[in-house]
């Protein structure tokens, strides 16, 4: 029988999912072997890929330092004639397309997106 003034009654979580702590395991002999100095310079190479190719761009505000000392693997960006919540919402709204796409992809499409959002704004 259960105490049912016993709060450990609630903390059943259903089946442990054993797949995270293998992934986990992994992860860390992956990182072991290849250096965490690869990883920054991987991290960071995919981060420029395309906010390099946005800075600059009308209407895109990349807010990722261009500094490689201070920015690694994230990057962030923002549109000039959108505000933050339409910027938040339009992503949030398109995220399965967003995530399906290719760096190369989002870059242009970013670009498009301006371009219609600047004709629409004219």
């Amino acid at each position: 029988s259960q105490n049912l003034n016993d709060i450990k009654r609630l903390n059943h979580t259903g089946t442990h999912p054993v797949h995270t702590d293998i992934a986990i395991s992994n992860a860390i002999d992956y990182i072991n072997w290849i250096g965490v100095k690869k990883k920054e310079e991987r991290l960071r190479f995919l981060q420029r890929y395309w906010s390099d190719k946005l800075r600059g761009k009308k209407n895109v505000l990349v807010n990722t330092p261009e500094d490689i000392q201070r920015s690694c693997g994230i990057g962030n960006v923002g549109l000039k004639i959108l505000s933050q919540g339409k910027w938040l919402n339009f992503c949030l709204m398109n995220i399965k397309y967003l995530l399906s796409l290719s760096m190369e992809q989002m870059c242009m499409d970013v670009v498009l997106a301006l371009t219609y959002l600047q004709q629409l704004k004219n």
